[in-house]
This record gives structure tokens, C-alpha cells and sequence, in this order.
């Protein structure tokens, strides 16, 4: 299944990676977003619907967010930080560099 998922991220596939995750919960994808590489989980997870994307962000470990995090403008993060619990984006602003946390 994973190995579909690439293919589709490889092809940019927008239209078939958002159908394949439509009834996916973020906890159903979390699995599959560590099988990827830091550019493949960071497409999945723009081509995902903003509730889903934060919500995957949020569940994911300190280390693969922060290495997502780092290809992402602050702005965009941002966006992401919006749709959080405060306690949630509180950890995640946290977890961030000051500099980029400011920006934030």
C-alpha cells in the first residue's frame, strides 16, 4: 500500500491521493506518513485537508515534525498552527527554533 502511495506522491498525483485518503482518519495515515521520506510526507500532507494535516502534525514525533517543519514557511506552518488545540500549538511552538517561532 505504501509503495502506491509513493507512486502517486512521485507522479503528483493530487487528485488520487486525496481520494485514496477521503475516509482516513489522521490516525489511519500516521502509519504511513513514517514510511516516507521528509519530502514525500511533506506532499501528503499539504495534499491533505488543513484538519487532517494538523491533525497528522500534531500526533507525529518531535523529530520527523521539526524536519517537516523546516521545509515549510512560517507562514504555512502557521496555517497548520491555526487549526490546533492551543495546548497543541503551544507544544509545537515550543518544539520550534526562536527565530522561527517568532516568525510564527
Amino acid at each position: 500500500y505504501v509503495e502506491s502511495v509513493i507512486a502517486l506522491i512521485e507522479d503528483e498525483n493530487l487528485e488520487s491521493l486525496q481520494a485514496q485518503f477521503a475516509d482516513f482518519y489522521s490516525e489511519d495515515i500516521l502509519p504511513i506518513l513514517y514510511e516516507l521520506t521528509t519530502d514525500q510526507q511533506l506532499f501528503l500532507t499539504k495534499a491533505l485537508d488543513r484538519e487532517t494535516s494538523a491533525r497528522l502534525l500534531i500526533d507525529l514525533d518531535t523529530p520527523t515534525r521539526l524536519a517537516i517543519f523546516k521545509k515549510m514557511p512560517s507562514e504555512e506552518i502557521a496555517v497548520y498552527i491555526n487549526e490546533l488545540y492551543s495546548d497543541d500549538a503551544a507544544d509545537i511552538l515550543n518544539a520550534l527554533p526562536v527565530k522561527q517561532r517568532e516568525e510564527i
